[in-house]
Protein backbone atom coordinates (compact mmCIF):
# COMPACT_ATOMS: atom_id res chain seq x y z
CA UNK A 1 0.00 0.00 0.00
CA UNK A 2 1.40 3.54 -0.63
CA UNK A 3 2.70 6.16 1.72
CA UNK A 4 -0.01 8.74 2.74
CA UNK A 5 1.37 11.79 2.31
CA UNK A 6 -0.32 14.81 3.35
CA UNK A 7 0.46 18.41 4.80
CA UNK A 8 -2.20 17.76 7.70
CA UNK A 9 -2.65 15.22 9.74
CA UNK A 10 -5.96 16.09 11.19
CA UNK A 11 -8.76 18.33 10.12
CA UNK A 12 -11.99 18.47 12.29
CA UNK A 13 -14.71 20.73 11.27
CA UNK A 14 -17.93 21.75 12.36
CA UNK A 15 -18.07 18.56 14.46
CA UNK A 16 -20.91 18.46 17.71
CA UNK A 17 -21.16 15.36 19.80
CA UNK A 18 -23.34 14.30 22.56
CA UNK A 19 -24.32 11.12 24.20
CA UNK A 20 -28.00 12.19 24.69
CA UNK A 21 -29.93 15.01 22.39
CA UNK A 22 -30.00 18.15 24.35
CA UNK A 23 -26.64 17.63 26.15
CA UNK A 24 -23.85 18.71 24.16
CA UNK A 25 -20.31 17.13 24.93
CA UNK A 26 -18.13 18.41 22.71
CA UNK A 27 -17.69 20.92 20.04
CA UNK A 28 -15.02 21.77 17.57
CA UNK A 29 -15.68 24.29 14.35
CA UNK A 30 -11.96 24.29 13.14
CA UNK A 31 -9.31 21.81 14.04
CA UNK A 32 -5.91 21.47 12.51
CA UNK A 33 -2.93 19.49 13.40
CA UNK A 34 -0.17 19.90 10.75
CA UNK A 35 1.89 16.26 9.65
CA UNK A 36 4.82 15.02 11.88
CA UNK A 37 4.08 17.57 14.69
CA UNK A 38 3.11 17.22 18.30
CA UNK A 39 0.35 18.77 20.27
CA UNK A 40 -0.49 18.89 23.73
CA UNK A 41 -4.12 18.69 24.47
CA UNK A 42 -5.54 19.84 28.27
CA UNK A 43 -8.62 19.76 29.70
CA UNK A 44 -10.15 19.17 33.32
CA UNK A 45 -11.55 15.91 34.04
CA UNK A 46 -15.16 15.44 32.17
CA UNK A 47 -14.51 17.98 29.79
CA UNK A 48 -14.79 15.67 26.67
CA UNK A 49 -10.60 14.28 26.15
CA UNK A 50 -11.64 10.57 26.08
CA UNK A 51 -14.07 11.23 23.93
CA UNK A 52 -12.06 13.25 21.26
CA UNK A 53 -9.88 10.40 20.73
CA UNK A 54 -12.97 8.02 20.20
CA UNK A 55 -13.96 10.45 17.98
CA UNK A 56 -10.68 10.37 16.06
CA UNK A 57 -10.61 6.46 16.32
CA UNK A 58 -13.74 6.07 14.72
CA UNK A 59 -15.02 4.65 17.52
CA UNK A 60 -17.94 6.73 17.88
CA UNK A 61 -18.99 8.76 15.44
CA UNK A 62 -20.23 12.91 15.46
CA UNK A 63 -23.99 14.36 15.74
CA UNK A 64 -22.60 16.33 12.29
CA UNK A 65 -19.39 17.87 11.05
CA UNK A 66 -16.37 15.93 9.27
CA UNK A 67 -13.53 14.38 10.65
CA UNK A 68 -10.19 13.95 7.97
CA UNK A 69 -7.30 11.98 9.29
CA UNK A 70 -4.37 12.02 6.40
CA UNK A 71 -6.79 13.25 4.26
CA UNK A 72 -9.43 10.56 4.60
CA UNK A 73 -12.87 11.28 5.94
CA UNK A 74 -13.25 8.53 8.23
CA UNK A 75 -16.97 9.55 9.11
CA UNK A 76 -17.85 8.40 5.98
CA UNK A 77 -17.01 5.30 5.92
CA UNK A 78 -18.09 2.13 7.32
CA UNK A 79 -17.00 -0.09 10.60
CA UNK A 80 -14.99 -2.34 9.01
CA UNK A 81 -13.51 0.45 6.79
CA UNK A 82 -12.72 2.52 9.97
CA UNK A 83 -11.21 -0.85 11.80
CA UNK A 84 -8.37 -1.18 8.66
CA UNK A 85 -7.80 2.39 8.05
CA UNK A 86 -6.49 2.65 12.12
CA UNK A 87 -5.01 -0.65 11.96
CA UNK A 88 -2.73 0.76 9.15
CA UNK A 89 -1.99 4.30 10.43
CA UNK A 90 -3.01 5.26 13.94
CA UNK A 91 -1.18 3.92 17.15
CA UNK A 92 -2.83 4.12 20.00
CA UNK A 93 -1.70 4.18 23.61
CA UNK A 94 -4.74 3.77 25.82
CA UNK A 95 -5.33 5.46 29.39
CA UNK A 96 -6.32 1.29 31.08
CA UNK A 97 -2.96 -0.09 28.10
CA UNK A 98 -5.55 -2.93 26.69
CA UNK A 99 -2.53 -5.26 26.74
CA UNK A 100 -3.87 -8.75 26.72
CA UNK A 101 -2.49 -10.73 29.70
CA UNK A 102 -2.54 -14.33 27.90
CA UNK A 103 0.33 -12.65 26.15
CA UNK A 104 3.99 -12.02 26.75
CA UNK A 105 5.25 -8.73 26.71
CA UNK A 106 6.99 -9.09 23.03
CA UNK A 107 3.18 -10.78 21.59
CA UNK A 108 1.89 -7.79 22.51
CA UNK A 109 3.84 -5.13 21.18
CA UNK A 110 3.69 -7.05 17.78
CA UNK A 111 -0.21 -6.97 17.70
CA UNK A 112 -0.40 -4.34 14.98
CA UNK A 113 1.70 -5.91 13.05
CA UNK A 114 -0.35 -8.70 12.95
CA UNK A 115 -3.25 -6.40 12.29
CA UNK A 116 -1.35 -4.39 9.52
CA UNK A 117 0.81 -5.78 6.85
CA UNK A 118 1.81 -2.06 6.22
CA UNK A 119 3.00 -1.36 9.66
CA UNK A 120 4.27 -5.22 9.42
CA UNK A 121 6.33 -4.37 6.21
CA UNK A 122 7.35 -0.66 8.22
CA UNK A 123 8.92 -2.60 10.90
CA UNK A 124 10.85 -4.82 9.18
CA UNK A 125 12.34 -1.83 6.90
CA UNK A 126 13.23 -0.09 9.57
CA UNK A 127 14.25 -2.91 11.87
CA UNK A 128 14.68 -6.40 9.87
CA UNK A 129 12.05 -7.91 11.51
CA UNK A 130 9.25 -6.70 13.94
CA UNK A 131 10.31 -8.83 16.77
CA UNK A 132 13.57 -6.95 16.54
CA UNK A 133 11.72 -3.35 16.56
CA UNK A 134 9.95 -4.75 20.06
CA UNK A 135 13.20 -5.23 21.15
CA UNK A 136 14.36 -1.96 20.47
CA UNK A 137 11.81 -0.15 21.53
CA UNK A 138 11.68 -2.29 24.76
CA UNK A 139 15.19 -1.51 25.21
CA UNK A 140 15.16 1.93 24.49
CA UNK A 141 12.33 2.31 27.34
CA UNK A 142 14.74 0.54 30.07
CA UNK A 143 13.33 -2.95 29.91
CA UNK A 144 15.91 -5.46 31.14
CA UNK A 145 15.89 -8.96 29.21
CA UNK A 146 13.77 -10.57 32.52
CA UNK A 147 11.58 -8.29 31.72
CA UNK A 148 11.68 -8.14 28.26
CA UNK A 149 11.34 -12.06 28.66
CA UNK A 150 8.19 -12.00 30.60
CA UNK A 151 5.46 -14.67 29.86
CA UNK A 152 2.68 -12.14 30.59
CA UNK A 153 2.37 -8.80 30.96
CA UNK A 154 0.85 -8.95 34.32
CA UNK A 155 3.92 -9.76 35.73
CA UNK A 156 4.71 -6.33 35.05
CA UNK A 157 4.33 -3.19 37.30
CA UNK A 158 1.61 -0.78 36.18
CA UNK A 159 4.41 1.48 34.98
CA UNK A 160 6.31 -1.01 32.85
CA UNK A 161 3.02 -1.96 31.38
CA UNK A 162 1.90 1.44 30.25
CA UNK A 163 5.37 1.55 28.40
CA UNK A 164 4.83 -2.34 26.39
CA UNK A 165 1.60 0.16 25.61
CA UNK A 166 3.51 2.98 24.41
CA UNK A 167 6.04 0.44 22.32
CA UNK A 168 3.06 -1.43 21.21
CA UNK A 169 1.16 1.79 19.65
CA UNK A 170 4.81 3.02 18.20
CA UNK A 171 6.08 -0.15 16.31
CA UNK A 172 5.60 -0.09 12.44
CA UNK A 173 5.51 4.09 12.33
CA UNK A 174 2.10 4.50 12.31
CA UNK A 175 1.44 8.27 10.76
CA UNK A 176 -0.25 9.15 13.73
CA UNK A 177 0.23 8.15 17.42
CA UNK A 178 -2.83 8.88 19.77
CA UNK A 179 -1.72 9.39 23.73
CA UNK A 180 -4.35 9.19 26.35
CA UNK A 181 -3.17 10.25 29.83
CA UNK A 182 0.29 7.93 28.72
CA UNK A 183 2.15 8.96 32.12
CA UNK A 184 -0.39 8.66 34.80
CA UNK A 185 0.92 5.52 36.64
CA UNK A 186 4.77 6.95 35.71
CA UNK A 187 6.48 8.30 38.88
CA UNK A 188 8.29 12.01 38.29
CA UNK A 189 11.49 10.42 37.64
CA UNK A 190 10.67 8.61 34.51
CA UNK A 191 7.40 10.61 33.32
CA UNK A 192 9.50 13.40 31.66
CA UNK A 193 11.71 10.41 30.51
CA UNK A 194 8.94 8.61 28.93
CA UNK A 195 7.39 11.93 27.21
CA UNK A 196 11.03 12.49 25.68
CA UNK A 197 11.67 9.01 24.13
CA UNK A 198 7.90 9.19 22.81
CA UNK A 199 9.06 12.30 20.95
CA UNK A 200 12.30 11.07 19.91
CA UNK A 201 10.19 8.36 18.22
CA UNK A 202 7.63 10.29 16.46
CA UNK A 203 10.61 12.73 15.13
CA UNK A 204 12.60 9.57 14.00
CA UNK A 205 9.85 8.01 11.86
CA UNK A 206 7.72 11.31 11.43
CA UNK A 207 4.83 10.60 12.95
CA UNK A 208 2.19 13.23 14.40
CA UNK A 209 1.77 13.28 18.08
CA UNK A 210 -1.67 13.71 19.56
CA UNK A 211 -1.44 13.67 23.59
CA UNK A 212 -3.89 14.16 25.54
CA UNK A 213 -3.34 14.66 29.54
CA UNK A 214 -4.76 17.14 32.76
CA UNK A 215 -0.72 17.53 33.77
CA UNK A 216 0.09 20.76 32.28
CA UNK A 217 4.06 20.09 33.36
CA UNK A 218 3.77 18.39 30.44
CA UNK A 219 2.89 20.75 27.64
CA UNK A 220 6.39 21.95 27.49
CA UNK A 221 7.49 19.13 25.48
CA UNK A 222 5.09 19.66 22.73
CA UNK A 223 5.26 21.94 19.66
CA UNK A 224 1.81 22.81 20.03
CA UNK A 225 -1.04 23.21 23.20
CA UNK A 226 -3.83 23.59 22.94
CA UNK A 227 -6.84 23.44 25.55
CA UNK A 228 -10.94 22.28 25.66
CA UNK A 229 -13.15 24.90 27.14
CA UNK A 230 -16.17 25.22 28.56
CA UNK A 231 -18.84 26.18 25.90
CA UNK A 232 -21.36 28.46 26.26
CA UNK A 233 -23.81 26.02 24.77
CA UNK A 234 -23.37 23.92 27.26
CA UNK A 235 -20.51 20.82 27.19
CA UNK A 236 -16.77 21.83 26.26
CA UNK A 237 -15.39 23.31 22.72
CA UNK A 238 -12.08 22.79 21.15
Amino acid sequence: MPEITVDTAVEITDLRFSWAPGKPILSVEKFQVPSSESVFIRGPSGSGKSTLLNLLGGVIKPDSGSIKLLGQDITGLKASQVDHFRADHTGYIFQQFNLLPYLSVIENILLPCQFSKKRSLKAQEMFQTPEMGALYLLQRMGFTESLINAKSVLELSTGQQQRVAAARALLGAPELVVADEPTSALDSDHRDQFIELILEQCRAQSSTLLFVSHDTSLEKHFDHRISLKPSQAGGYKL
